[in-house]
């Protein structure tokens, strides 16, 4: 199968990069490559799109590290097989970055609210006075008008190592790296950039919930917690399954 050619009207202020990197994610996801097909050669691609080189390689580059694409022997660039890959990848797609994100948040609420349930059972009063020490330290953050954003990780981090599940608390925090830029830049561009009063109450019923040793009560909590910053951020409606 072959790419289809550009538009040539490109959006010159936007990135050239990402605006390849959009279309051929858009060709790979509609089935236009199969797994496993041998990609065209950086200087077919120059030609089709009408950019220079360092521009077709700093996307392809993209496309590899989001496991779209992988190279081979021989220099050649393949289309990945993404069913069965034996390493797991979040792809973020600049694309489609709403409709990834809904599915990391969904993704997010899954895990997130399970480890706040096993915390609620399993969470050891040191761990809990952890939490709680990430709670004021936000709580202080947000007294002083700063944005609180380092709190806020340093809370979920001590709320997610409470489920003393290892395999949870390793996802979750390979999870967080990997959007938290994204998550980042969704706050930048809000209108008000600081973590609201409710974001904060939000995250003292969780903590309550932990402490009170209520698994039903937590994993709610932190459901309705992630809905709300799903919306708030990024005006993503998240179903209310499991609320």
């Amino acid at each position: 199968m072959k790419l289809k050619k550009m538009n040539p009207k490109v959006k010159r202020q936007e990135r050239l990069a990402e605006q390849v990197a959009d279309f051929i994610t858009k060709e790979i996801e509609s089935a236009s490559f199969r797994p496993g097909d041998i990609f065209p050669p950086e200087a077919e691609l120059v030609e089709m799109f009408g950019v220079s080189r360092a521009v077709i390689r700093e996307a392809l580059a993209s496309l590899k590290h989001a496991g779209l694409l992988e190279s081979r022997q021989g220099g050649r660039t393949k289309v990945a097989d993404l069913e069965n890959q034996k390493s797991f990848r979040l792809i973020l797609n600049p694309a489609t970055k709403k409709m990834n994100l809904g599915y990391l948040y969904e993704l997010r609420v899954a895990l997130e609210g399970e480890a706040a349930a096993l915390a609620a059972v399993r969470g050891t009063p040191e761990q809990i006075v952890k939490i709680k020490k990430c709670l004021d330290a936000l709580e202080q953050a947000m007294s002083d008008g700063q944005s609180g954003t380092p709190e806020n990780l340093a809370f979920h981090k001590a709320l997610t190592e409470a489920s003393s599940n290892p395999h949870i608390i390793h996802f979750i925090n390979w999870m967080h790296s990997r959007i938290e830029e994204q998550i980042q830049a969704g706050r930048e561009v809000s209108p008000d950039r600081k973590l609201p009063p409710l974001v904060q109450q939000e995250h003292t019923a969780i903590y309550e919930a932990i402490k009170s040793g209520d698994p039903l009560k937590a994993r709610r909590a932190t459901i309705t917690h992630l809905k709300n910053s799903a919306m708030k951020f990024f005006g993503i409606d998240l179903p209310s399954a499991g609320l």
